[in-house]
């Protein structure tokens, strides 16, 4: 893997972890324990839970500001890690994405997946408390999809 590979990888996943890296690039752990060895100079290192997060010390998330999207089946923020315990909760799991390898559509509110959208349809929400106005959201789709 070259080093602008490397590289993109952890400036538009952040924070990853080599697992995640492993999961994303297909490369054995030793790969990739060297390839992020070639780009240390670029990382911070982040200590949590007796885990190791890598941030690309050229992250842009300057004016990041936690909003509700919608996001389709198959998106990066499901794929490109290989836990997915941080963006939502283990009993809700299994309505992101099945064991089969399905990703289903969702909806995502200050960073945690909250619940289901379908392009023709309504939200569903998996709790109440997570119920967020997206009907702007839904309905500019509806617009740019002539539905």
């Amino acid at each position: 893997m070259n080093h602008a590979a490397r590289t993109k990888y952890f400036r538009s996943h952040l924070p990853a972890t080599i697992e995640d890296f492993v999961w994303w690039s297909n490369l054995n752990i030793g790969e990739c324990k060297a390839a992020v060895a070639t780009i240390d100079s670029e990382l911070i290192k982040k200590p949590h839970n007796g885990t190791v997060y890598y941030i690309h010390r050229d992250c842009r998330i300057k004016g990041l500001r936690y909003k509700t999207l919608l996001l389709p089946p198959y998106d990066e923020y499901l794929l490109g890690y290989k836990t997915r315990h941080h963006v939502i909760e283990d009993e809700f799991r299994h309505r992101a994405y099945s064991n089969n390898g399905l990703f289903y559509p969702v909806i995502i509110s200050n960073g945690q997946i909250v619940g289901n959208w379908h392009p023709k349809k309504s939200a569903v929400f998996f709790r109440d408390e997570y119920a967020t106005d997206i009907n702007n959201l839904l309905q500019s789709y509806h617009n740019f999809m002539n539905y």
